[in-house]
């Protein structure tokens, strides 16, 4: 692509051609774009002003200064590039034709051509997906141009638009820089740009003046994109301009002018929204007035609806109903209010003063539907919503005091408010919802309110003479989660009331350290909140562990009249009610409540009657009012187990070390567990008949006899072999005198299941090994405690085993531990 060149500038006090690289009509044509400098004023140095159009068959692009050296004022000296029109287009790069032009000089030197390389392919037929309304304006096909009003780096802009549209449009793509707004500066150019420091003019022209074209108002002459600063500037003149309108014809002139702006659609332009306030009220009523009035409403409750702030502040003055539009505005404003709570970026302050001026004009059709609204928004029962709410009444304290007229139904929100409320109270707002709780009956709340601007132990008593037990539990817990917990417990103990104690036992349930913290384990304080813990939770009082000796403890106190009797019958209800080994045990139960001692009763006899299974206990250890719960027929079955592990050693157990349990009882035990066990080891049955021989109980001797010859229980002969001398001559007859004998495979199996139950934590945690002569170095420390017996045992068994540890040993050391144990009896006599 062959570029050429060409200077302009002062020669012989006027502007003209100085120099050319080439001939040709075009460069006389463009000596008319560049003449002066378009009032460049001289404080702008020698900053570069560009334009570009397509002139003939080249586009033309040129680069002007101010000549503050010419021969008279107002000179410029420009330089100017001319690239063939369909070339030029194909190029996608603007900066690279700007970085072609030389710099404007008042001696420019000689200028030649020169061949710029193109592009290998055209971006001609590529969709590009065009915004904004600069590039809509290229596209309409329309002579409106667009003013780029405010743009500094204005070149960095074109580049940047020149990349983007197809080369179709970069054909009549023209722009220039114009401070002034005359039309003759404006024609035959697409885009006309100024810089902030003269934008001042175009300011003045848009507020007063109106676009003109041949005298008549016309706003689609141009389209306007603004800077902030300048914006702000039109702005400022525009309310000036407000306030001398005194009637239709000037405000529509206004209106006229503002058409010109970008976005004057948005609802967030609150100069188009101050100029239909104006419109709406200052309508004539003819029909055309009448008609443009409604269209004006339209727009305006349209605005409100959209949820913008600033428009609702502009217009909530006007007098809807002087508009005919009363129900219209309610509407607007009662769905315009929830768009605004629902959007977290509204501004809060200014939602809170437009909420707060409703209540107090709430007569007004605005007010109206803003509290309507702002009711609707607030019946959703949520956390978001009620974070809202507490925006604003943080924002404005004031609020909180109307908060029954916008929160109609605010006592099914008490609870949410309360968890929501900011940590932050200030002391103004505390006061505030105290006054309002105490009329709208909001416990909670209340106790959010006293927590910021009360001592705990005063807003302790205000609850307490505020409230009914319900409400006052609902706003103790929640002053608790208000304010300090340890100087909360520290009140608890100064004051005895229920609520406040329960309250108290949360706190201890949730983190029971705090309990031996805050409260003497002799004091009856201490003991109500231990009672409250296990209302909470009676089935698990886990939370307790920390102080179980301090309530097991606390039980000697019967001895001296001083345990509550609701604090016995908590306990009644927990593991703690198992006194099995209280000190004092025996004396204990006389003293106790009366509805409290069932319940130690049933937990103690269910822990002795294990260790009674063991063997650990004798008959006189056992106090009468234990052995009567003991011997009771509601714990008949969990004595006397018909089935499970080890059943028959648990109730020869029982029977050996309870006096109480006879032959009878026997005898209605045998026939349930034989129908259970079916067939019964040879073991068990040697124990089952040595058991009914060492009692001489004849008739169940019989019984089982029968059972064999009777019933074919041949597992039962064993049994009945250890005791002839109780059977008559006919069953003896029967029998034959035939005796079983026990295998060593049995018995040894027999020895390593019983030692397993009575030392399930293994042989060595358990001491038995050493104390029966044992080497510990003999034992295995891994696996359960079933491997462990089963180890040492064969070892034992096959003589492997060092040190002095003999079955004998070993069974006599356990005898010593479960002196009552019949089966280990049984084991010990019968060692093959």
């Amino acid at each position: 692509m062959k570029v050429e060149f060409a200077a302009y500038g002062d020669k012989k006090g006027a502007h003209a051609l100085k120099i050319s690289s080439f001939q040709a009509s075009v460069v006389e044509k463009t000596l008319q774009i560049t003449d002066l400098a378009w009032g460049l004023p001289d404080s702008l140095g020698s900053s570069p002003m560009y334009r570009a159009r397509a002139i003939d068959d080249y586009f033309v692009l040129t680069k002007t200064i101010r000549d503050t050296n010419a021969s008279r004022p107002g000179m410029a000296a420009t330089t100017a590039a001319f690239f063939p029109l369909d070339e030029v287009i194909q190029v996608p790069s603007f900066r690279s034709l700007l970085d072609l032009l030389p710099d404007p000089s008042v001696t420019p030197v000689q200028y030649s051509g020169l061949d710029f390389p193109l592009p290998g392919s055209s971006n001609s037929d590529t969709k590009v997906q065009l915004s904004g309304m600069l590039i809509e304006s290229l596209l309409d096909n329309s002579d409106r141009p667009v003013v780029w009003a405010g743009m500094d780096n204005f070149t960095e802009a074109v580049a940047e638009l020149w990349s983007l549209i197809p080369p179709s449009i970069r054909r009549k793509l023209g722009f220039a820089f114009v401070c002034d707004p005359s039309v003759g500066n404006k024609d035959g150019y697409s885009v006309l740009y100024c810089p902030i420091a003269l934008a001042s003019k175009w300011t003045i022209k848009l507020v007063t003046e109106g676009p003109l074209r041949s005298g008549a108002l016309d706003p689609t002459t141009e389209l306007y994109f603004l800077n902030p600063s300048v914006r702000f500037q039109i702005n400022q003149s525009m309310d000036e301009l407000g306030i001398s309108i005194n009637g239709f014809p000037e405000l529509r002139r206004a209106c006229a002018c503002h058409n010109t702006l970008q976005n004057l659609e948005s609802s967030t332009n609150l100069e188009a929204t101050k100029l239909l306030r104006n419109l709406g009220v200052l309508s004539p009523q003819s029909k055309l007035g009448i008609d443009a009035r409604t269209r004006v409403v339209n727009e305006i409750c349209s605005r409100i609806k959209s949820g913008s702030l600033d428009a609702m502040k502009l217009v909530r003055n006007i007098d809807f109903a002087q508009l005919e539009a009363s129900k219209m505005a309610k509407s607007a404003f009662f769905e315009g209010i929830q768009v605004c709570l629902e959007d977290s970026s509204s501004n809060i302050g200014t939602l809170a003063e437009l909420v707060l001026e409703a209540v107090y004009h709430s007569d007004r059709d605005w007010a109206e539907g803003t509290i309507s609204g702002f009711a609707k928004y607030s019946n959703v029962c949520s956390d978001v919503v009620a974070g809202r709410v507490w925006n604003l009444f943080s924002e404005s304290p004031d609020l909180a005091v109307e908060a029954a007229t916008l929160m109609p139904n605010i006592k099914q929100h008490d609870h949410v408010l309360a968890v929501t409320a900011p940590n932050n109270v200030t002391n103004d707002l505390g006061i505030q919802l105290c006054n309002i709780a105490k009329k709208q009956r909001l416990p909670e709340l209340h106790a959010v309110g006293l927590a910021a601007h009360s001592s705990i132990r005063n807003a302790v008593q205000e609850l307490q003479n505020s409230w009914s037990p319900s409400e006052l539990r609902k706003s103790l817990k929640r002053l608790r989660a208000r304010v300090d917990i340890d100087k909360f417990l520290q009140t608890v103990g100064q004051i005895e009331n229920e609520q406040l104690s329960a309250v108290a036992a949360e706190c201890c349930a949730e983190n029971p350290q705090l309990l031996p913290i805050h409260f003497d384990a002799n004091s009856s304080a201490w003991r109500r909140v231990i009672c409250d813990i296990i209302t909470l939770s009676p089935a698990n009082p886990d939370s307790l562990n920390l102080i179980e000796v301090a309530i097991e403890d606390s039980i000697q106190l019967l001895l001296t009249d001083e345990l509550d009797p609701a604090y016995q019958r908590a306990l009644s209800k927990t593991r703690f009610s198992n006194i099995i080994d209280a000190k004092n045990r025996p004396k204990l139960w006389d003293k106790m409540d009366p509805v409290a001692n069932p319940g130690f009763l049933k937990s103690t006899a269910t822990a002795m009657i294990d260790r009674i299974h063991e063997g650990e206990i004798r008959a006189d250890e056992v106090e009468p009012p234990l052995l009567g719960a003991i011997v009771h027929p509601d714990f008949r079955n969990r004595l006397l187990p018909s089935e499970g592990e080890r059943a028959l050693n648990k109730v020869v157990n029982a029977f050996d070390t309870l006096n109480q349990l006879g032959e009878q009882d026997f005898e209605s035990w045998r026939s349930t567990y034989l129908a259970r066990n079916q067939p019964v080891s040879n073991i068990d049955a040697i124990i089952l008949g040595k058991f009914v021989r060492d009692r001489h109980w004849e008739g169940v001797a019989s019984s089982l006899a029968n059972d064999v010859n009777w019933y074919r229980r041949q597992d039962l002969r064993p049994a009945v072999s250890q005791f002839p001398d109780l059977l008559n001559w006919i069953q003896r007859y029967q029998f034959g005198g035939i005796a079983v004998r026990v295998s060593p495979d049995e018995w040894w199996h027999e020895v390593e299941t019983t030692l397993t139950g009575l030392y399930s934590n293994g042989p060595r945690t358990s001491g038995i090994w050493e104390r029966a002569s044992g080497n510990p170095a003999d034992l295995v420390s891994e696996g359960t405690a079933t491997n462990q017996w089963r180890q040492c045992l064969h070892g034992l068994r096959n003589g492997s085993q060092s040190g002095e540890l003999t079955i004998k040993s070993l069974l006599k050391a356990s005898l010593s531990d479960y002196r009552n144990n019949t089966h280990l009896r049984m084991l010990d006599e019968t060692i093959p």
